[in-house]
């Protein structure tokens, strides 16, 4: 039995905004440790660690302050242009003291890199994106050490408002059964990585009106079995695979992989997706696009299969 899946594009977009301080964040997004310098203070020499933090300092208008990003940064095009530093678990240390930067900026943890940037006095933020009231809080806090509070609170309104016309849009309309898979075996249905509905992404199928059949499950990410993803019954399975360059055959080759859950709905009625663009696992500025996209998809009225520059 043949399915059919769409590997979709999002259109490149951004916020436009204006307007960077030291904060250390704990993993909800709340200040836990933040000296914060006179108000005049500017940082003009700052390295961006992740695509996550990278884009939101773009959109707060401060890009040309950007000095180096980590290697993992690909948006916007204006990221290619600038030096690469490694990433957060390895960054080069060696580069990073020769460019000199006056702030360091990450997402996550990295004992290691704070040491380094309190040794060498540099400000040194550290945030968390892991859901929705942790991304507002992050970026109100960016917007605080960038001197643009105006710009991220504007930025967070548009966010929000955005997000709730997905929201009202999805009440109108039944709620779908729905599988996210983050991660699978090479070939074949086994070691599936899934997540419940805690996180960014998992906020963002409720937005759109998916029903998360992992939502109980007591990690953010978990393993699953075929067994019971089949009990399960889900109407709709959206695979992610991030940054994969995927031709007709290898597409085919990946829905093939989910015919061994032909009893499920989403087998039947050939509602099996795959996505490639990265920026879907990246709680940034284009969140809200990401629950439009997900919105068309659940609910059928988005093309089966489109590529949208």
């Amino acid at each position: 039995m043949g399915s059919k899946a769409s590997t979709i594009s999002l259109p490149l977009c951004l916020f436009a905004a204006g307007g960077l301080i030291a904060f250390m964040v704990h993993d909800r997004g709340t200040a836990i440790d933040a000296p914060t310098p006179a108000s005049t203070t500017r940082y003009n020499r700052i390295i961006t660690l992740s695509p996550t933090i990278t884009e939101y300092v773009y959109t707060l208008g401060r890009g040309d302050d950007i000095i180096a990003v980590g290697d993992f940064c690909n948006f916007p095009a204006d990221t290619r242009n600038k030096i690469k530093i490694g990433h957060l678990i390895t960054p080069n240390f060696e580069k990073i003291l020769t460019l000199k930067p006056d702030c360091i900026i990450i997402q996550g943890k990295n004992r290691k890199l704070g040491q380094f940037c309190r040794r060498h006095r540099i400000r040194f933020i550290r945030l968390r994106f892991d859901d929705l009231n942790a991304i507002y809080e992050s970026i109100s806090l960016l917007g605080d050490a960038l001197s643009g509070p105006d710009a991220a609170a504007n930025l967070v309104k548009n966010m929000r408002s955005a997000l709730d016309d997905v929201r009202s849009a999805a009440a109108q309309r039944r709620r779908v059964k729905t599988f996210i898979c983050v991660n699978r075996s090479k070939s074949g249905i086994h070691d599936i990585s899934t997540i419940n509905s805690n996180g960014f992404l998992g906020q963002l199928v409720s937005i759109a009106g998916g029903e998360n059949i992992c939502s109980d499950l007591g990690r953010d990410y978990s393993l699953v079995s075929r067994e019971f993803i089949i009990r399960e019954m889900p109407e709709i399975i959206i695979e992610f695979r991030p940054g994969e360059q995927l031709g007709d055959s290898n597409l085919g080759e990946l829905i093939e992989d989910w015919q061994s859950l032909a009893t499920t709905p989403a087998v039947t009625n050939q509602r099996i997706y795959i996505f490639t663009d990265d920026f879907f696992l990246v709680p940034g500025p284009r969140v809200p696009l990401v629950a439009e996209r997900l919105f068309g998809l659940i609910h059928e009225m988005a093309p089966s299969s489109a590529t949208m520059d």
